[in-house]
């Protein structure tokens, strides 16, 4: 079965999406291995926080953005498969 233009245009936008939300995820980690930006924002929303404290609101982060964009990558792959296997899901009732 071929694809339509327009699943290919749908599929190429959920594949951009999916290389965003991949993009988003590594930078935070090139951010810690390089700029420290994160660190520096956190650091300069609480100045009274020890380099320790500043590392664990880091590690913290890039734990939490890292399972947000873990389940963001599924999603996508999800969605992705569901439209070339041409299931769009439940019809919704036209205005």
């Amino acid at each position: 079965m071929t694809k339509t233009r327009h699943e290919r245009r749908v599929l190429g936008a959920m594949y951009t999406g999916l290389g965003l939300t991949v993009i988003a995820t590594i930078a935070l980690y090139v951010d810690r291995a390089t700029t420290r930006l994160l660190a520096d924002h956190i650091r300069s929303g609480y100045p009274t926080y020890t380099d320790a404290h500043v590392q664990s609101a880091v590690t913290t982060y890039l734990a939490l953005s890292s399972a947000v964009g873990a389940l963001g990558v599924l999603a996508w792959l999800w969605t992705a498969w569901t439209v070339r296997a041409g299931g769009g899901g439940p019809a919704l009732p036209r205005p």
